[in-house]
């Protein structure tokens, strides 16, 4: 069995390992496309993904990796899914035959999607111009407990590009071209003060929100990022946002700078207007070095949705870690082998059950809450380790229900294969009818893993999800594979 899990993950595992570095071919793909709901209704759909190739043969590849569709145009603003995609590729000289599959959770905008299963399969037909590809799509959109069943033609576009992991190992293999890239992984506390207009169209007044943002210099003091936040306080749980953008530092001397930034994206729920779904972001503010790695940051700004009401003034404060990470390709410093550690990560795909129980819902009825859930955990030790993990709702009548927490987690070795672990998880979920007045909830996990092999584990996990306002009480079960991984960072 372990033999046979092991040739898996092999295979598995794409890119070439040359020494103690294995080079990752990765993509990162965009697309768009229009479903037809109900009543002749349209949704324009944004999707993302992370995506990794394993070549089959010179002209044929499989791919698999995560992806999250979310609502910018018609009038379901709030819709969200998120889940895993694979697929085929084939190439015809620059013509590339691809067909894939996507299986989530998610819903949300007071759209029917029922329990928030979403399947979404499709073929396609791009342009390969190097590491770029662009193309059409057409694609099947279903929700089997819903009432979503769309059929639609969309545009897709792809960028190819080289990550890299390690082993336990630091060498460099002689003439391996890397570089050490600055990645920023931000936690973010936000106030949005809605606007009069805003406010009489809605009722929703001020709200708290916790989230995460993932940044990479482009240059000395220019970067883009990725955010994502939700409701955690005020008149709006179920309210969230996934957006990306690029910013600009100018330092004022070793420990301060002045910033500016601009995004762009998707956000709704929890009764904020935001019309098809479509935002944009844009803030001043300033950042100070605390350390070598952590900065303070504190930012105002507008969040405005031209198609709905909404329109707020948005303060936040960041608290930044900074990492360099060995790179492929793309801005960075030179690699100084001496100065070289490695960082440990976890990657976490998991099922979740919210056990039926009278304070789930804020209405009576209904059983239990399945959900697909994702987390990073990254080690800071032997024992502790941080954890992000963020969960859609995809069965239970629950449809729209999603979660985004982080935390801290300990583990102990109890053999060679068996470990114990505890986590204290804490952030922000909200919609699907589930009872998390104000959005901030609570969640103690313990639980055991098993290893099967050098990188991937089997977890076994139960405990409890509180709201720190609402109604909502209840246990948890998490069932999952964790694969742990290592990158190549500057100490």
């Amino acid at each position: 069995m372990k033999h046979h899990l092991s040739l898996l993950l092999l295979l598995l595992l794409p890119g070439s390992l040359v020494a103690d570095v294995i080079l990752i071919d990765s993509r990162v793909r965009a697309g768009y496309e229009e479903l037809t709901l109900p009543d002749n209704e349209s949704l324009g759909l944004l999707g993302l993904g992370y995506l990794i190739d394993k070549r089959l043969s010179e002209r044929a590849s499989f791919y698999y990796g995560l992806g999250v569709y979310s609502a910018v145009t018609g009038q379901r603003g709030g819709f969200f899914t998120g889940g895993v995609e694979a697929g085929l590729q084939y190439s015809i000289g620059r013509l590339v035959l691809d067909g894939g599959f996507f299986a989530g959770g998610g819903g949300g905008g007071a759209a029917p999607q029922g329990g928030g299963l979403m399947l979404r399969p499709h073929v396609g037909l791009l342009y390969d111009v190097g590491n770029f590809q662009i193309g059409l799509e057409y694609s099947k959109v279903r929700f089997p407990n819903g009432n979503i069943d769309s059929d639609q033609l969309g545009v897709v576009a792809g960028f190819s590009f080289q990550s890299v992991l390690a082993r336990d190992d630091t060498r460099i293999p002689p003439g391996q071209q890397l570089t050490m890239a600055s990645v920023t992984i931000t936690p973010t506390l936000q106030h949005y003060s809605p606007a009069n207009s805003a406010v009489q169209a809605t009722g929703v007044g001020g709200m708290e929100l916790a989230g995460i943002e993932l940044g990479r210099l482009m240059s000395d003091n220019s970067y883009f990022f990725l955010e994502s936040a939700a409701a955690a306080g005020g008149d709006a749980d179920g309210y969230a946002e996934l957006l990306g953008g690029v910013g600009y530092r100018y330092p004022l001397g070793e420990r301060f700078a002045l910033r500016g930034r601009l995004a762009a994206g998707a956000a709704g729920g929890g009764a904020v207007d935001t019309g098809g779904g479509f935002v944009y972001k844009a803030s001043i503010g300033a950042e100070l070095k605390l350390t070598h790695s952590l900065s303070l940051g504190l930012d105002y700004g507008l969040i405005d949705a031209p198609d709905g009401t909404f329109e707020a003034g948005a303060a936040r404060v960041t608290l930044g870690y900074t990492v360099k990470m060995a790179a492929a390709s793309g801005y960075g410093t030179p690699v100084e082998p001496r100065s070289l550690s490695l960082g440990r990560w976890a990657l976490r795909l998991s099922h979740q059950t919210y056990l039926s129980d009278p304070t789930l819902r804020k209405t009576p009825g209904g059983g239990d809450v399945n959900l697909i859930a994702l987390k990073l955990d990254r080690d800071l030790g032997k024992h502790l380790y941080v954890t992000g993990m963020a969960a859609a709702a995809y069965e239970g009548s629950a449809g729209g229900y999603a979660a985004g927490m982080f935390g801290i987690g300990y583990h102990h070795q109890l053999s060679d294969r068996l470990a114990i672990r505890g986590e204290l998880l804490a952030g922000p979920g909200g919609g699907g009818g589930l009872d998390t007045r104000g959005g901030a909830l609570f969640q103690p996990m313990i639980g055991l893993t098993y290893r099967l092999t050098r990188s991937l584990d089997l977890a076994l996990m139960a405990g409890k999800l509180r709201a720190f306002e609402g109604g909502l009480d209840t246990e948890v079960v998490d069932v999952g594979l964790v694969y742990r991984f290592e990158t190549l960072e500057s100490r």
